[in-house]
């Protein structure tokens, strides 16, 4: 697994496995999530495409991406976002503009 997180700049191998903890911060304290709370994660290639290439619900803070997520995507620089959609209805979006840059592989 050869990954690199720098800051909200994730490079990864394509077709790779990739795990990592995204947490909020309320002030210096992890927000802890309340039953009903959903994290998800969201990539497009560009911001203005109309649906994300990869949408994802975190497990928890924990986002997971599988091989054949990152498989059928180009090469080069994508954008995420996470966000928490908390039970009560309301959204709060606490990582914006990340990168997500998919290196190349051999095989």
């Amino acid at each position: 697994m050869a990954f690199d997180v720098s800051g909200t700049t994730i490079t990864m191998t394509r077709g790779d496995t990739f795990k990592c903890q995204f947490p909020m911060y309320v002030g210096d304290e992890i927000y802890t999530l309340k039953p009903g709370d959903v994290v998800r994660f969201a990539v497009k290639k560009d911001y203005e495409d109309a649906v994300p290439c990869i949408r994802k619900k975190l497990n928890g803070y924990l986002l997971e991406l599988e091989p054949e997520d990152t498989k059928p995507l180009e090469f080069g620089t994508h954008y995420y976002d996470v966000q928490i959609a908390f039970a009560d209805g309301s959204v709060a979006t606490y990582i914006t503009k990340g990168r997500l840059i998919i290196d190349k592989e051999v095989h």
